[in-house]
């Protein structure tokens, strides 16, 4: 160990004690800052040790000394060796003098003694040279500054010295942390901060050194990138990591890695939840991010719509495909003697070839894709009469008849005459007029330029109607004012239906007439019989004179009977058929003694009730007719059952026509349910949910009149007219509309009339729909197929 003292003044004997404790490198080092006198001394080395690791140095300056100069004095003993002074260890005095063995007896010293005046040695003194033994510092390095990472936790220093039988020692600061070999070479440590390391010769010399370990575990930055989606057109995706640590390496984890597992960017082709694993080369540090892959592989929605057809007057289609899906895009392929006129890549394109056509519906946002198909028929071929109306209907105050009737009309070939009487360029109609008007409507276009209405018909019973002649380019004239203020509705003059035929009849025989008039010896003398029909004489070649001639009909010439046939009124418009003339025939065998008369009955409606009224006047006890009138009401009297109830009142017999259609009708309360075809309104229900009738057409011309239960302004009923709006229209077995002839019926009369031809030889199927455009009054609806 080491002792300081101010000054060590001994008298008499002491003694020093080194007690080395068996210690092979421990020193004594005694520091006096004064003067040392130890008399007479004695020195003990116990426990190992010897004078070489001894050493005493006094800075005094002899100041105490009896002399003045003398620093270190050490006096002799006694004569006998075990009374000498003695002294182990080296003296050094640098500031004063060393005196040894002063006064009588002996001394024994071994050491070493330094003076930096003079060492002063007296008899009696024996000296051992054994000197303290100064070491050299040992080198002491700590080694190269470390770098703790997060791959490398625990790191062992570096620490060195040149000196044998050195000893170490390690001192952690400043947050160090020795693990192990504190007192080695290289100990291991767990943290950053400052180690210093102690290395200490054999001698007690010592030398220090310092190294620094940091610590680097910052963890990188990374970004998984974004969430994906699996579609069915990208069934892989490249997920992107990202980083603004250029010294990384990459582990991607998941469900359906493909590729690029250690890389930035990895092809996955299963959904599910991705993980990225980055490590930093520096420092071994990791982070991680997630990223989700989704699927998105629904099957778009896809609808190519009902089938249809197509046929010699419907040559082209609107095919009715739809999609629910948002992002739907379409695209039509079709088989052979297919072809799309426009639209392609809509849901609804133009077709015009019977084919399979095929709508692919692709989801824009994921890719996938649904096939639907339509099968596009030819279907039976169904003439309209006359041009249709687009869409079916009209709005205008002539109606669709009358005015297909001008964009279209080519004098002369219209020569069936069912919808319309021609009178060269012009033709018949009928203009119900706005109650109090009909006057002043009559003045204004009655042989007025612009308009000319002539060869008017009196209607009787039906103040509300002008019937007449009118040219046909003059139609549009009626639907713009000061005329069209005074008009509810335009409608041609519907040719009269008669049925009795010019045959050779049996009737006589058939019912028994004959055994009638023989037995009991009449033969319809004193009763006049007449009948309504188209014509008495108007075939050319005068044939009434020639049935006289031959006893067919009475008259002047007849062989039997002379009284003429009463012809109130033949038709006035040019040869007709002679129906009449063969119903007069037909009476005439049965009631041969009876008069007869004929009126005609077929210029209009109005003229027929007219002619009803005249034939009662005319005497006749019994009449009967073959007339039907399409626009008659079927659900109330009109102005023909209405004359027929003012003769019968006075006692007139009257056979009529009724009932001829009854089986090719169809009557029942109106049920509305879905309209078809994008149609306005509801449909008529014909049973099960089914808006269409289906019927068997035979090839020839029709008339088809709908009507419904509902006020009739051109009765004069009502200011107001029908309330209820109802179509009527053909379609194919698919309920594709082919053609309707409709108008608006509110506020007018309720009824439509459907007029088209079947050509060709072979039967065809096809179905009647009825819609109701407007209105919600119930009603009860009939059509009757008039001809056909």
């Amino acid at each position: 160990g080491t002792y300081i003292f101010n000054s060590i003044q001994y008298s008499g004997s002491n003694r020093f004690r080194f007690d080395f404790q068996n210690s092979a490198t421990g020193v004594f080092l005694i520091y006096v800052h004064g003067d040392v006198d130890l008399n007479k001394s004695k020195v003990l080395i116990l426990n190992g040790g010897d004078a070489s690791r001894i050493y005493a140095e006094t800075h005094g300056t002899g100041a105490s000394s009896p002399s003045g100069t003398v620093a270190w004095n050490i006096a002799n003993g006694s004569s006998g060796n075990q009374n000498r002074s003695k002294w182990s260890g080296t003296i050094y005095a640098p500031y004063a003098a060393i005196k040894i063995g002063s006064g009588s007896g002996s001394s024994n010293l071994t050491g070493a003694f330094w003076s930096g005046t003079q060492v002063t040695i007296n008899s009696g003194v024996s000296l051992f040279y054994d000197p303290f033994i100064f070491c050299s510092p040992p080198t002491a390095s700590a080694g190269t500054d470390k770098l703790l990472t997060c791959a490398v936790t625990n790191i062992a220093l570096d620490g060195s010295a040149s000196t044998a039988g050195a000893t170490y020692s390690w001192q952690a600061l400043n947050g160090g942390n020795i693990v192990s070999g504190s007192n080695t070479i290289n100990p291991v440590v767990n943290a950053a901060g400052s180690y210093i390391i102690t290395v200490t010769a054999s001698g007690g010399c010592s030398s220090s050194d310092t190294v620094n370990v940091s610590l680097n575990n910052t963890p990188p930055d990374v970004n998984a990138g974004s969430d994906m989606v699996l579609t069915c057109q990208n069934t892989s995706v490249t997920i992107d990591a990202s980083s603004t640590n250029p010294s990384l390496t990459y582990s991607w984890t998941g469900p359906g890695i493909l590729s690029g597992a250690n890389s930035s960017s990895a092809t996955v082709n299963l959904p599910g939840v991705y993980t990225v694993v980055v490590t930093d080369t520096h420092n071994g540090c990791t982070a991680s991010d997630q990223t989700t892959v989704t699927t998105n592989t629904s099957i778009p929605d896809v609808d190519a719509g009902p089938p249809n057809a197509l046929n010699c007057i419907l040559t082209q289609l609107e095919l009715l495909g739809s999609s629910n899906t948002a992002s739907a895009l379409f695209s039509w392929t079709f088989s052979a003697g297919g072809v799309i006129d426009s639209g392609e890549t809509t849901a609804t394109p133009y077709i015009s070839g019977i084919a399979t056509y095929y709508l692919t519906v692709t989801d824009s946002i994921n890719g996938c894709t649904a096939l639907d198909s339509v099968e596009i028929f030819e279907g039976p071929c169904i003439l309209p009469y006359y041009a249709p109306c687009p869409d079916g209907k009209v709005q205008t105050l002539i109606g669709c008849e009358l005015s297909s009737l001008y964009n279209n009309y080519i004098p002369g070939s219209d020569t069936v005459n069912d919808i319309y009487i021609f009178g060269g360029d012009s033709v018949w109609i009928e203009i119900i007029t706005i109650q109090g008007q009909t006057q002043n409507l009559f003045n204004l276009v009655y042989q007025t330029t612009g308009y000319g209405l002539t060869d008017t018909i009196p209607n009787g019973l039906n103040p509300l109607i002008i019937t007449g002649k009118y040219p046909i380019a003059n139609l549009p004239s009626l639907e713009v004012p000061p005329a069209s203020n005074m008009i509810n509705y335009v409608r041609p003059v519907y040719p009269a239906l008669t049925s009795a035929g010019v045959t050779t009849t049996q009737g006589d025989v058939a019912q028994k007439s004959d055994f009638a008039r023989n037995g009991f010896n009449v033969d319809g003398t004193g009763v006049k019989v007449c009948v309504l029909s188209d014509s008495y004489n108007k075939v050319l070649g005068n044939p009434a004179q020639a049935d006289i001639l031959n006893g067919d009909l009475p008259g002047v010439g007849s062989p039997n009977y002379t009284t003429p046939v009463d012809v109130i009124q033949d038709y006035p418009y040019g040869a007709a058929s002679d129906e009449g003339r063969a119903m007069l025939q037909i009476v005439h065998d049965i009631a041969p003694g009876a008069e007869l008369g004929f009126r005609t009955g077929t210029i209009s409606e109005g003229d027929l009730a007219l002619g009803i009224i005249e034939l009662a006047q005319a005497g006749c006890n019994v009449i009967a007719d073959d007339i039907t009138f399409i626009t008659s009401p079927f659900f109330q009297d009109g102005v023909i059952a209405k004359a027929v109830d003012s003769v019968t009142s006075m006692g007139v017999k009257y056979f009529v026509a009724a009932g001829n259609f009854d089986s090719k009708s169809y009557q029942n309360q109106y049920s509305p349910m879905a309209a078809p075809l994008g149609l306005v309104g509801t449909a008529h229900d014909f049973g099960s949910g089914d808006n269409l009738q289906s019927v068997t057409l035979e090839p020839g011309a029709y008339t088809v009149m709908l009507q419904w239960e509902d006020s009739i302004y051109s009765l004069g009923q009502t200011n107001t007219g029908t309330v209820n709006d109802f179509d009527i229209y053909i379609t194919n077995e698919f309920g594709t509309q082919y053609f309707g002839f409709n108008h608006v019926n509110t506020g007018g009369d309720p009824y439509e009339v459907l007029p088209f031809i079947v050509p060709g030889v072979v039967p065809i199927d096809a179905n009647f729909t009825i819609v109701r455009a407007s209105g919600n009054q119930a009603a009860n609806i009939k059509f009757v197929i008039f001809r056909g």
